[in-house]
């Protein structure tokens, strides 16, 4: 009988090229795949849910008269809140005059402070005393008067938008919390300037028409034309590697661009990589700012944008397009 190696069979009887052939195949046809998937596990860039968040830029309709809007804010001052929210049962306090409109919440807020006490006792084992040393917790509690101010001058503002902030719900995963801010933006921080929670988004609109009203009797011309409508993070150096030279400078990863505002109506789009705003670099938030200050009427905006393409050899591969806008108003 002849005697076969191991280099001829497998033990299922396959000889051992039939089988690394087979296995040869597998592997070229899978390893795209992996390689697809570790690529996806390693991208520098996030993953943006455009779920979580709604940001639209809202254009408020004056009322009939500054008197009237006086009232709707005196009826509306326990329907908003600062941002940050307020524990508890609270006050408000409201004065308004025709330049600004100042907001005082007080509230009690009640502490518990937990604190370990040592104790001590023994007992005697035969003629032996053998101490015990332990500790209790107890609680005190406590009361702090707190209050927040907010002031308006209807001499600044410049726009408003809504924001809505949806919080995962553990309970219930497919009815997450939703939190609702109207952003009111003024001439110093044409983004972010006053943000105050509201129940609901005609709660914010109605509350921003209000305000519109008072600062348009003020000459005021409110539609946000120093606001861009988009913010974001900057850049991280493994981004900055992978967009290459043109972002040898930083830039704005663009993480979220408002509805109906001006950075939308001019085709910027969430994960755009914003590098210059009129010839200015724009390593971050702030200095994006103050860059389309300069020319809030018509500025341009040059940025990155990362998009399907090919390579020399015809395979797809990403491509980075670098384009300048000019914003119009």
């Amino acid at each position: 009988m002849k005697k076969l190696s191991m280099a001829q069979v497998s033990c299922d009887g396959t000889s051992h090229a039939a089988f690394l052939s087979r296995f040869n195949r597998a592997v070229r046809r899978t390893f795209p795949l992996v390689l697809l998937f570790l690529g996806g596990c390693m991208s520098p860039w996030p993953v943006i849910d455009p779920k979580l968040s709604e940001w639209t830029w809202y254009q408020p309709a004056p009322l009939a008269s500054p008197e009237l809007a006086v009232s709707t804010l005196k009826n509306m001052q326990d329907r908003f809140a600062p941002a940050t929210g307020i524990p508890g049962k609270h006050t408000t306090l409201m004065e308004i005059d025709p330049f600004s409109m100042r907001v005082k919440w007080q509230w009690t807020e009640n502490q518990t402070t937990a604190y370990s006490v040592p104790t001590y006792s023994g007992g005697f084992v035969g003629w032996t005393y053998v101490p015990m040393y332990g500790n209790t917790t107890q609680y005190a509690t406590s009361q702090s008067q707190n209050e927040k101010l907010l002031a308006v001058p209807f001499t600044q503002i410049d726009g408003f938008s809504t924001y809505l902030y949806r919080q995962p719900n553990p309970q219930n995963p497919k009815l997450p919390f939703a939190r609702w801010l109207l952003v009111i933006s003024e001439d110093d921080h044409p983004e972010m300037a006053e943000m105050l929670s509201v129940p609901d988004r005609r709660t914010a609109e109605k509350l921003a028409d209000a305000i519109a009203t008072l600062a348009i009797a003020q000459g005021r011309k409110v539609d946000g034309g120093r606001s861009f409508g988009a913010r974001g993070f900057p850049i991280t150096p493994h981004q900055k590697k992978a967009l290459g030279p043109a972002a040898n400078d930083g830039g704005l990863l663009v993480r979220e661009v408002a509805k109906g505002g001006q950075a939308e109506r001019n085709g910027l789009r969430p994960m755009d990589v914003i590098i210059r705003i009129n010839d200015q670099p724009t390593p971050d938030n702030e200095a994006a700012i103050s860059s389309f200050r300069l020319n809030p009427a018509r500025p341009k905006i040059t940025y990155l944008r990362r998009q399907p393409g090919v390579d020399s050899r015809g395979r797809p591969s990403e491509q980075i397009v670098e384009r300048t806008e000019v914003y119009e108003r």
